[in-house]
């Protein structure tokens, strides 16, 4: 059968699919097509044509599941593909987002152990501080002390 055929209804006559094994209902079709037969066919000419119809119909059938089969194969390739070109897309930007990241981690580590350097510079610095302006202080008390003594021995003279 070709495709796009229109296939005409017969009048008074109920549709409806024909099981290929149910032989009753295939025996009935062929014999009311036998009765239809416009005069000077045969009988088996009917029965062959509309063994050939239902024959072609199959065909018809087998070749279109087999189309969609393919198609729908096709469809799911593609599919694959396309999934398969976005993951690499994104694969490569978590990348380049996680290259970004470690260098930025990297700077961040070098900032920090610079302060903490800094820091444990001012630390000691300051640790250097308090001890010799202690230093100074008693140093300073002791002067001050030694002067009054010297100021007091000198007033008592």
């Amino acid at each position: 059968m070709i495709e796009g055929e229109k296939h005409k209804k017969s009048k008074g006559k109920p549709q409806g699919k024909v099981d290929k094994t149910d032989k009753t209902a295939t025996k009935g079709a062929i014999m009311d097509e036998r009765r239809e037969c416009p005069g000077g066919r045969s009988q088996n000419t009917a029965t062959v044509d509309m063994e050939g119809n239902i024959a072609a119909i199959r065909e018809d059938i087998r070749n279109m599941a087999r189309e969609m089969k393919s198609e729908l194969g096709n469809f799911q390739n593609r599919i694959r593909e396309d999934l398969k070109k976005e993951l690499t897309v994104i694969r490569e930007e978590i990348k380049q987002k996680l290259g970004e990241v470690v260098t930025d981690l990297k700077a961040t580590t070098d900032r920090v152990d610079e302060a903490e350097t800094r820091i444990a510079d001012l630390e000691e610095w300051n640790a250097d501080f308090k001890e010799m302006l202690g230093s100074s202080l008693q140093t300073q008390e002791r002067f001050t002390d030694e002067v009054y003594r010297h100021g007091s021995t000198l007033e008592a003279k």
